[in-house]
């Protein structure tokens, strides 16, 4: 055979490999959300306009950011007006918890629309980061690991949790409706910690070494949290010093954990929405 007779027979067979080869479906992450680099093959293929659709890429960053930006504003807010509104705080003398701050009008309502407004930016992060968690896990080496499908279960039943709770903490004032309002407290305190100590897990199993830029702010979350309730145990009648220092760990506690949603962009694969449309 020839050299030109070799030449076209490779080329018949490259032809007849693709016309046979059966396309992989896509999975349920690729309509949806999308690693970096799956992010700009898209991107490339748009201009190149070989796919003969266009391609509408969203970082949800900013989705990360707004999770501790607006709780801390709206908590500026209402500590403003408690301290500078005549008898709300000579009501109490002392400096009290975040929920005692927030029983007064205008801050309660205030309290309840940030909050309310936060969760709705907290189900869209559980929402997403979720999904981008199935395709880290749909990769070979994890496939059938079933302890990271366990350690995934937990974490969507917990993302319900978690906005639930900080709406139910919000509309109980703590003065008025003191259990439902605990409940909302212990549900978001120790459910949104765990989320993130089982997320930690999840990229160490996955992405490893352990990212302790996002591990560090829960553990010192849950110590705090454990010192403010040690200072002021229920039924109990502590001094205004042991008032103070408790309500000081539980502001820095609920610091550190809507920081926690801003941290985790720490090591994470980029990602975003994917919106296609035909041109």
């Amino acid at each position: 055979m020839s050299k030109t007779d070799q030449l076209h027979f490779s080329w018949i067979l490259r032809l007849k490999s693709l016309f046979n080869s059966t396309p992989k479906p896509p999975t349920q992450s690729e309509f949806h959300l999308q690693v970096h680099s799956r992010v700009l093959r898209f991107e490339k293929r748009a201009i190149m306009g070989s796919s003969g659709f266009r391609e509408i890429i969203f970082n949800l960053s900013g989705i990360y950011i707004v999770c501790t930006v607006i709780p801390v504003v709206t908590l500026t807010v209402t500590f403003s007006l408690f301290f500078t509104t005549e008898g709300h705080y000579g009501s109490y003398g002392f400096i009290p918890t975040m929920s005692e701050t927030v029983v007064f009008f205008p801050e309660n309502r205030i309290f309840l629309v940030g909050m309310s407004v936060t969760a709705a930016f907290m189900t869209l992060y559980f929402f997403f980061r979720n999904h981008l968690l199935i395709s880290i896990r749909e990769k070979e080496p994890f496939k059938k690991n079933k302890v990271l499908r366990i350690v995934h279960g937990a974490m969507w039943v917990l993302s319900i949790i978690i906005p639930l709770s900080l709406i139910l903490l919000a509309a109980c004032p703590v003065n008025v409706l003191f259990i439902p309002h605990m409940m909302g407290a212990f549900g978001f305190f120790i459910c949104g910690n765990l989320y993130f100590l089982l997320n930690c897990f999840y990229f160490a199993k996955t992405q490893p070494p352990l990212n302790f830029v996002t591990l560090i702010p829960n553990l010192l979350s849950i110590v705090l949290m454990v010192l403010c309730f040690a200072l002021r145990p229920p039924n109990k009648n502590p001094s205004k010093t042991q008032v103070e220092i408790s309500s000081f760990f539980q502001y820095g506690a609920g610091l550190l954990l809507v920081l926690s949603f801003s941290l985790s962009l720490h090591r994470m694969p980029r990602h975003g929405i994917r919106i296609s449309q035909s041109i």
